[in-house]
């Protein structure tokens, strides 16, 4: 899913103009919140699934992001 997703995701995040200043809300982590931090900015990021969450953090540490300590809601 979320490499047919990836499109639109980066359609997103360059029609807002990410920037270093910028803070995403990403509900269904992924694309959006990868892209966003590929851009420098913030992300606070949303999945009701822990194996889809464990998922994009795995991702964004092979692309160096630092991933903050998680918070369950």
């Amino acid at each position: 899913m979320a490499e047919r997703l990836l499109e639109a995701a980066a359609t997103a995040v360059n029609t807002l103009g990410i920037r270093s200043d910028h803070t995403l809300l990403d509900t269904g982590t992924g694309n959006a919140a990868l892209l966003t931090a590929c851009a420098g900015g913030a992300v606070t990021a949303v999945d009701p699934t822990p194996r889809l969450f464990a998922l994009a953090e795995a991702r964004a540490r092979q692309q160096n992001h630092t991933c903050p300590d998680r918070t369950r809601v």
